[in-house]
């Protein structure tokens, strides 16, 4: 067993290594084990590929060269070998990322590019193309009093409710450097990665075990016209939508979980309104976007 226990995405991890961007878990079982080892450089019988990682059934490998080497089985076990040179916080990162996003497909498990915020009891996932500012408007939203369920990947819980519910995930957002100028953070940050002007600005988060109803879907897009728009998505178009946003949606396929993954759309569309937002590509409006965000749609009724 490991040295340190996690909570994240409902699941409790056991990890021997440090992952300080995640909340601890003293007493449950856990769900996930993390360990340092050997990693092979590719599978025996992959099912698909791309250009870092190959996918079989219920195993899966990610290799970045100069980081790590990991592997993801059965949805329960994970195995890092770190290049001896490689920044931990290198390691950490893509671990918490695309390695993560394996071992939740593996589990079956719905997760969504983006980020997530709450109040009133009611989650509302921000989606979108990367560099779209989701991560940007959760902070917009923090600073006006919404609480951080998760920022990157944000995990759905269909389960057996009949409304959807998200998972609390990381307890940091990831910002560029100029979004801190422009909110004026002063604090020192630590990079999510050796010389990128990216950052990890920790937040308050609601407890790990409180799951959070699902109560509506923002898809953020840039324009290169002055001035926000939203319109409701109805219809087809919200699946697709919705699936275009999956987290690492080229795993699904690879893993099998292309019908699990279709039921699970299925049934969120059915039950959750989704909107599609647009902002200015320039200049930086984060405030401005959270105040038209906060009052043209989190101010509805669900």
């Amino acid at each position: 067993m490991g040295s340190f226990r996690y909570k994240v995405y409902g699941l409790v991890i056991d990890s021997e290594i440090s992952l300080p961007e995640l909340i601890m878990e003293k007493n449950k079982a856990p769900d996930v084990f993390i360990k340092l080892g050997m990693v092979p450089d590719q599978l025996e019988k992959p099912l698909g590929s791309g250009v870092l990682y190959e996918a079989g059934e219920d195993d899966f490998i990610f290799r970045l060269d100069n980081v790590a080497r990991y592997r993801v089985r059965e949805g329960r076990f994970i195995t890092i070998q770190a290049n001896k040179n490689a920044a931990p916080e290198e390691v950490r990162l893509f671990l918490l990322g695309s390695v993560m996003g394996a071992l939740l497909h593996q589990r079956g498990m719905l997760a969504l590019h983006g980020s997530a915020v709450v109040k009133n009891n009611r989650a509302t996932i921000i989606t979108g193309v990367s560099s779209a500012g989701k991560s940007s408007l959760a902070a917009g939203l923090y600073e006006k009093g919404y609480a951080i369920l998760s920022d990157d990947i944000t995990v759905i819980n269909t389960g057996d409710a009949s409304i959807p519910a998200v998972s609390p995930g990381i307890p940091h957002l990831k910002l560029w450097k100029d979004v801190l100028i422009y909110m004026n953070e002063g604090k020192s940050l630590e990079r999510i990665r050796p010389r990128m002007e990216k950052y990890k600005k920790p937040v308050k988060q609601i407890g790990p075990d409180t799951n959070t109803k699902l109560c509506r879907i923002i898809v953020l897009a840039t324009k290169n016209t002055p001035g926000f728009t939203m319109e409701e998505i109805r219809g087809a178009k919200k699946f697709s939508l919705l699936r275009s946003h999956t987290y690492r949606l080229q795993y699904v396929d690879r893993l099998k979980q292309t019908e699990t993954h279709f039921k699970q759309l299925s049934q969120i569309v059915s039950r959750i309104r989704v909107y599609r937002v647009e902002r200015p590509s320039a200049p930086l409006q984060v405030r401005e976007l959270a105040d038209f965000v906060d009052k043209h749609i989190l101010q509805g009724e669900c």
